[in-house]
């Protein structure tokens, strides 16, 4: 099992500004600490090095913008749940929307700014073993 090293405070003071939570009343520190760890950039390799960009570091780059869009996301999840819409009354107009919209546009941005992940991908065994031929028996016989 991996252990990853803590983030620093200025990380997570970071986290706080990106996301517009300056105070712990919603995400304490230690749930961004457990968030941001979610999202370590640098791969262990051996007993205490890691490897990041191809060169052996003593630092974990963490991926703060994909830290932040998964909190944008549970902010727009929330006014979902509260009712986002728009009300008429008195001659006045209430636009909830608008909040909901300029949240899912910082889920955008920050999602846009994420570190690119690597994802390897096989082809399925049974396809890549069969034989021109079975292949061309197959086409004529699915009729």
């Amino acid at each position: 099992m991996i252990v990853l090293p803590e983030p620093k405070p200025e990380v997570i003071s970071r986290l706080r500004r990106m996301v517009a939570e300056p105070t712990e009343a919603t995400y304490t520190d230690a749930d961004l600490t457990m968030l941001v760890k979610e999202f370590p950039t640098a791969q262990k390799v051996g007993q205490n090095s890691w490897v990041a960009n191809s060169s052996l570091v003593d630092v974990v780059v963490w991926d703060l913008h994909a830290a932040a869009a998964r909190i944008w996301e549970e902010k727009v999840a929330a006014l979902i749940g509260q009712g986002s819409y728009d009300i008429d009354a008195d001659g006045q107009t209430l636009h909830r929307d608008q909040k909901l919209q300029q949240y899912r546009q910082q889920v955008a941005y920050h999602t846009a700014r994420r570190r690119v992940r690597s994802v390897k991908i096989l082809v399925a065994p049974t396809r890549a073993q069969r034989t021109l031929e079975q292949r061309i028996e197959e086409e004529n016989t699915e009729w």
